[in-house]
């Protein structure tokens, strides 16, 4: 299932400038990579132009100390945010890939990414 078949508008900004990973270690390397202000300001830009987002759901299977910083800025914006940590490796959610695909969390992360933009904002 997609996000736009389950009825929801999805924004996914090229952080990595049209990079794309073809290894786990690859994709470490990017992440790692990051310059966070620009992050910072990509992800804000992306959620000014699209002010008529409800919600943001963010997931992660790695703790990136950035992370939190770069979704307050876009918590700031008004958008409603919220991030979770998966006890479970990077691109866990890639059900292309069985070497990093992990099931259960990323069966949990599409429950969640499903249920957060319709819950009533705090």
């Amino acid at each position: 299932m997609s996000l736009a078949a389950a009825g929801f508008v999805a924004l996914a900004p090229d952080l990595y400038r049209d990079e794309q990973a073809t290894t786990p270690d690859n994709a470490q390397r990017l992440l790692m990579a990051l310059d966070m202000s620009q992050t910072a300001s990509v992800l804000r830009d992306g959620a000014e132009c699209r002010r008529g987002f409800d919600a943001v759901v963010d997931f992660y299977g790695i703790f990136n100390p950035h992370v939190p910083v770069l979704i307050a800025d876009v918590a700031a914006t008004g958008v409603r945010a919220e991030t979770y940590f998966y006890d479970a490796g990077h691109a866990f959610f890639n059900d292309t890939c069985a070497v990093v695909y992990d099931p259960d969390a990323a069966s949990l992360a599409w429950t969640r990414a499903l249920e957060f933009p319709q819950q009533s904002p705090a």
